[in-house]
């Protein structure tokens, strides 16, 4: 995701995978939880 290349030409990017049940255990529901902090200037936790 978001391949790109540094300055020297090596490749980089986001790499992630997911891990589902086997088709006969699961529902087809997905629901993802989480997300990450979103910091705003100037706002103190």
């Amino acid at each position: 995701m978001n391949r790109r290349k540094g300055v020297d030409g090596q490749g980089f990017g986001t790499g992630f995978a997911i891990a589902l049940p086997d088709q006969e255990a699961w529902n087809g529901d997905f629901m993802m939880q989480g997300g990450g902090r979103q910091r705003t200037a100037g706002l103190l936790h």
